[in-house]
């Protein structure tokens, strides 16, 4: 567990970094299996793989996992990783705020995600 909570309390910007890259290219698998799905449905007319009302929630959230998930934290993670590196920084500035934003965006795409899963969607 030492290993593991050294990832979760790190305030090293490099850290953090590789943090937001990692979830970056899970949200970018994720993204992406989605975009197969509706591929696989949009293949020829008629009902394939999924309901349409599915369909069209799995949509958008595909939108939202490819922009805010994937494409935005991707930049964050390179920005975490450069910035301090070209000012000549040791760190980020509130390096444990930094850690903390991380760490909202797990629990933010697990409550996003999981909306395809209940009733109503």
């Amino acid at each position: 567990a030492k290993g593991l909570m050294r990832w979760v309390l790190t305030t090293n910007h490099k850290d953090i970094g590789t943090l937001y890259l990692w979830f970056s290219f899970m949200m970018f698998l994720l993204g992406g299996s989605m975009a197969m799905v509706i591929r696989a449905e949009l293949f020829q007319p008629g009902l394939q793989i999924v309901e349409p009302a599915f369909f069209n929630q799995m949509t958008t959230m595909h939108g939202l996992i490819m922009v805010f998930g994937a494409v935005m934290p991707a930049f964050v993670g390179l920005a975490n990783w450069m910035i301090p590196l070209m000012i000549g920084a040791p760190d980020m500035a509130l390096p444990r705020m930094n850690n903390f934003s991380f760490w909202l965006l797990p629990a933010a795409f697990g409550l996003l995600v999981s909306t395809l899963f209940m009733p109503g969607g």
